[in-house]
């Protein structure tokens, strides 16, 4: 049996949604799953028990499915798919493909081989932690008491100061469960987590797996090497590799690289909130790197009309300067579709983050959002809307509930989906939101330090 049909074996699903169920092809229900998006929904698979899970059915016999990604080894091209999740009391049906070498991932790292580069990474690291006088009991392999749950064995352990740190290496690809395990472990002990790869395994990072870890870790992940030892060693410090994902505006669209560098201790022992944060300010400003002066303006004056709550026949002249450079839909389509509406809630939403504490803002903001609620086409923005206030929960919380409750009853009412289109113009528009908007995982893995530029592919993630 091919791989392409074992991914298309479940051709239509069955979606959950707040009016009621909708039968819709794979490829339309796949279409919004990427990046952020697609990893809450891996994260809401794990703790969901499978007949429990009701956003996705299978379409021929309707048993909940689960999300699976894979890359094609030959083209680089990752692809996501749905798969019957595992149960013990599972319905025959005519589109499972049973499983494959594919779902045999758990010893596909396993064995020697992986010993030794586990082994070599953690070598390194220790290395490394020894040219900083500021560790202290650097240690391989330490177990740490669980008290009333089973302990965790670090693989490398060390005292900052008075801090417990815990490093993780990583070179195989990690379960989900284990890393919210780990975390959720050493968080609940306070003792600081840093996750660590080795350059060596960088080619890994395309992986859904490794995507889970990236996401989980803020958006970027760390990698040691004999060049981070020398690095180390020269400055005294701890140094490492960093590798962030990096927005590029192509001709054709937008498109995801993944960004190298040697950072030292203000990078790597930050908290995972510290990290997204920074990740998305760095994201925010290399999106904005992209574009000229005229397109600039632009968006400034689109922000400033949003702002005022105006509609597409004022903001026309400044659309028309913007639309083309991120290949967004022309004036007309944008006013149908509603457009005006969300730059008005984005810029609330914008305000209200930047002023907490001003009831002014939170009433914007609750007032744009029953705009959104009560306007025909606000429905398509309604997906949208939702991701953004689950990545601000503090913005989201102090929204009224029926307001909450109206959004996500009725964020599953159309199938129709706009939002990708403008999700370059509106993080140009609003670069706060960029990394919400356009972040996924780069299609092609690193480039390694020291190969020639040539041999770099010109894109490096599926366009946006």
């Amino acid at each position: 049996m091919s791989h392409s049909h074992i991914q298309r074996s479940i051709r239509t699903v069955i979606k959950t949604t707040g009016t009621g169920t909708v039968r819709i092809s794979s490829a339309q229900a796949l279409s919004d799953l990427t990046g952020l998006t697609g990893h809450a929904l891996r994260v809401q698979s794990r703790d969901t028990p499978a007949d429990r899970r009701t956003e996705f059915r299978c379409g021929a016999c309707n048993a909940p499915v689960a999300l699976r990604f894979r890359r094609n080894g030959r083209t680089g091209e990752r692809t996501s798919f749905f798969v019957h999740a595992r149960r013990a009391d599972a319905k025959a049906c005519s589109w499972y493909a049973g499983p494959d070498i594919h779902d045999l991932g758990a010893v596909q790292f396993g064995g020697q081989q992986e010993g030794r580069d586990h082994r070599e990474a953690k070598r390194l690291l220790e290395l490394c932690l020894q040219s900083d006088d500021w560790f202290s009991d650097i240690t391989l392999e330490k177990t740490i008491p669980g008290g009333d749950e089973p302990g965790r064995r670090a693989d490398v352990f060390a005292r900052f100061g008075e801090q417990e740190v815990a490093f993780e290496v990583q070179v195989a690809r990690p379960s989900l469960e284990t890393i919210v395990g780990r975390q959720a472990f050493y968080q609940k002990r306070n003792i600081d987590l840093v996750w660590v790869t080795s350059l060596s395994a960088t080619s890994k990072l395309t992986s859904a797996a490794f995507t889970d870890l990236v996401v989980s870790n803020g958006g970027s992940i760390l990698a040691v090497s004999e060049a981070a030892v020398d690095a180390s060693q020269t400055a005294g410090e701890l140094k490492l590799h960093q590798f962030r994902i990096a927005p590029r505006l192509g001709d054709r669209g937008s498109y995801c690289v993944w960004d190298h560098s040697i950072v030292g201790l203000d990078d790597i022992l930050i908290s995972p909130a510290e990290r997204r944060e920074a990740n998305a300010a760095v994201f925010s400003r290399a999106w904005l790197e992209q574009f000229g002066p005229g397109a600039t303006a632009a968006a400034k004056t689109l922000r400033e009309n949003a702002a005022q709550g105006t509609g597409m026949q004022e903001m026309a002249n400044a659309y028309r300067k913007l639309f083309r450079v991120c290949v967004a839909p022309g004036t007309a389509i944008a006013a149908e579709d509603g457009l005006p509406i969300m730059m008005a809630w984005l810029s609330a939403l914008d305000g209200l983050i930047d002023n907490p504490s001003q009831p002014k803002q939170l009433d914007l903001l609750s007032k744009r959002t029953e705009a959104l609620l009560n306007t025909k086409t606000g429905a398509l923005w309604l997906r949208r809307t939702i991701n953004l206030l689950d990545l601000y929960p503090e913005q989201a919380k102090a929204l009224p509930d029926d307001i909450m409750r109206r959004l996500r009853v009725l964020q599953g009412s159309t199938t129709r989906k706009v939002e990708q289109q403008y999700s370059r113009l509106l993080a140009a528009v609003f670069p706060k939101f960029a990394n919400a908007l356009l972040a996924r995982a780069p299609k092609y893995p690193p480039q390694l330090v020291g190969a020639p530029d040539r041999a770099r592919p010109l894109h490096t993630a599926p366009l946006a």
